[in-house]
């Protein structure tokens, strides 16, 4: 977030939301990190509607149109929350590419929610600076 003055005005919700899921700026505590990872798969959840057939153990998702649009916002929302989880102990948000890595991506998602972070500012910003609202 934009460091204001001591008059600026706190950031509302929506900003502070769309800072969370789509801003690759600052950093966030492992907390923040598993809330925002889950309310993900959850949202996810509801729109693609995941099924499993009893006979074949085929898994089907029954979001229609809405499946890919979903898809690409939870992709990027991911990307977002893990740069800045890795900005959080000082490592470069490029890592973050090991969230998408088949077979990798479990290790880095358990790494990089783990892991503490640096206490103390770094070169990504003070320690943890989701916005409060």
């Amino acid at each position: 977030m934009p460091a204001g003055g001591q008059n600026s005005k706190p950031p509302g919700l929506l900003t502070a939301y769309q800072w969370l899921f789509f801003g690759f700026r600052g950093r966030i505590g492992r907390e923040a990190y598993w809330l925002s990872f889950f309310f993900i798969v959850a949202i996810l959840a509801v729109i693609l509607q995941p099924d499993i057939d009893p006979e074949t153990g085929a898994l089907s998702l029954r979001g229609g149109a809405l499946t890919v649009a979903a898809m690409l916002v939870a992709v990027v929302a991911n990307l977002a929350i893990g740069v800045k989880r890795l900005h959080d102990f000082n490592a470069p948000g490029l890592f973050a590419v090991a969230l998408f890595i088949p077979g990798l991506s479990v290790i880095a998602t358990l790494v990089i929610g783990l892991l503490p972070g640096n206490p103390g500012p770094n070169r990504f910003g003070n320690a943890p600076d989701i916005p409060r609202v």
